[in-house]
């Protein structure tokens, strides 16, 4: 969750400064798919052209949050896919939300998820599927298969900017690039914040200010307190539990709400 607040102020900020391209430096390996959805939502918000430069990977919740951009660039060794849904048992076991229901009903509703953006912003539908659904058909683009029945796809960075078909249509990616730069460059732009490289221009290249966009003290704090809440839960549970079953208040009753108080804040 603290994520989300840091893209809704990059998409504010970006608005703001009337800012023609968005550009999400990604590097993940999921979350949670209310939080995802969130974000999409958030990205939906922004006026001008999304870009996502997987660097270095894209898993699960990640791979759906590029779909959320017009265009996708890879690092070298980039991975994206593997994104079908699993659930988190109340003791923390992770299990596939492909049985019961339920689970279905999450995997169905992930897969819309998918479609509504990957139809929006043009990239390939039975690519996108492969990377979700399991039972999803063979998929085979211009006589070259690239995910047989019941495997979930995940894409190198080499995989992905395949040109396939006549004429050719990338796979997913327009591209692997080394840096950050690479992608502005492959976007027409370079960083003139230090000031201006007539070089640049005269290859066609045009100045841009470039602002990055990084989450600030508060913001991280959230992020740490977001990794460590399930042991401030335990500490918080077993200390006012001891405290129940032991006379008078003291050290383990103290620790209980020290614990369950930072969590909630």
């Amino acid at each position: 969750p603290p994520l989300l607040s840091l893209v809704e102020r990059g998409v504010k900020e970006a608005n703001d400064a009337q800012a023609d391209v968005l550009v999400i430096d990604m590097h993940t390996n999921g979350g949670r798919v209310d939080v995802t959805e969130d974000i999409l939502k958030a990205l939906d918000g922004f006026n001008g052209i999304k870009v996502t430069y997987v660097n270095e990977k894209a898993i699960s919740a990640g791979a759906l949050i590029s779909l959320g951009t017009q265009r996708i660039f890879m690092a070298p060794g980039g991975r994206i896919g593997d994104a079908a849904p699993v659930m988190m048992s109340p003791g923390g076991s992770v299990q596939d939300a492909g049985g019961g229901t339920m689970e279905e009903k999450i995997n169905s509703y992930v897969r819309a998820l998918a479609r509504t953006y990957a139809q929006k912003n043009g990239h390939n539908e039975q690519v996108v599927e492969a990377m979700i659904n399991r039972d999803h058909e063979d998929v085979e683009i211009a006589g070259e298969m690239i995910c047989p029945k019941g495997q979930l796809l995940t894409l190198t960075a080499r995989d992905a900017e395949k040109q396939l078909g006549d004429p050719p249509v990338t796979l997913f990616s327009e591209g692997t690039k080394d840096t950050m730069d690479d992608v502005l460059t492959a976007l027409g732009v370079y960083d003139a914040m230090q000031g201006r490289r007539r070089d640049l221009e005269n290859v066609g290249l045009k100045p841009a200010m470039v602002v990055r966009v990084e989450p600030t003290s508060f913001e991280m704090a959230g992020f740490w307190f977001s990794t460590i809440s399930p042991i401030l839960m335990i500490v918080g549970i077993v200390g006012l539990f001891i405290e129940f079953k032991t006379p008078g208040f003291g050290v383990p009753g103290i620790v209980g709400l020290v614990a369950f108080a930072v969590f909630f804040l």
